[in-house]
């Protein structure tokens, strides 16, 4: 959109995302004039601008931080955050870097704009993924005999803490849950409609020693 403007296709998001944890945000990371000094954390700096300072939207509109993560306990060891979206269900993902029209207020740093994509209009799909820290879903599949639209669903679950637990009863553990949908249906050859649902938890659990 403009030439500040890096753009990661889901082919690239899938390569960069990281073999631990399924994170678009850990793609971006890779992305020129971008800096992070944590690998267990999502967030990053772009231009040495803090990231409570960037803009995120999903298709064009603007979100909270979609983040599963925990705060205030920073001072009592490491903890980490993971994007609250599957890689899976993404067009591409757009970081505008540098000099860019801002259409939403609150922040003066980058944006980053996630693009969900549509479901599948030919066939009916399901896929299952396993990462280091979670399992994903997705199924996907037309809308009507005439397939004028698509339906995509995907949740995700972790599966770290369960781990955690088995191997000793008094540790720290961090947990997450996420899903993600998108119902895209053609009004018209000209006029579209699409509605975008994003839901998401996460658990932190710290037994003193």
């Amino acid at each position: 959109p403009v030439p500040s403007a890096s753009v990661l296709g889901s082919a690239e998001l899938l390569n960069l995302r990281g073999v631990l944890a399924d994170d678009p945000l850990r793609a971006v990371q890779a992305l020129p004039g971008v800096a992070t000094g944590d690998d267990l954390r999502s967030e990053f700096t772009v231009r040495g601008s803090d990231f409570r300072h960037i803009t995120f939207t999903v298709d064009g509109f603007a979100t909270p931080y979609l983040l599963h993560t925990v705060r205030g306990v920073e001072d009592r060891g490491p903890t980490g955050s993971v994007a609250m979206i599957n890689s899976d269900v993404l067009e591409d993902v757009t970081l505008l870097n540098g000099g860019y029209p801002q259409y939403f207020t609150g922040h003066t740093g980058a944006e980053v704009d996630f693009r969900i994509r549509e479901g599948a209009r030919d066939r009916r799909m399901f896929r299952v993924g396993v990462s280091g820290t979670a399992a994903s879903a997705v199924a996907e599949g037309p809308i009507g005999r005439r397939h004028r639209g698509s339906w995509l669903i995907s949740a995700r679950q972790s599966y770290l803490d369960a781990v955690v637990h088995r191997i000793t009863d008094r540790a720290v553990s961090f947990g997450f849950a996420d899903a993600q949908a998108k119902v895209s249906y053609d009004l018209s050859p000209r006029h579209r409609v699409d509605l975008t649902a994003l839901a998401g938890r996460s658990r932190f659990e710290n037994d003193p020693v």
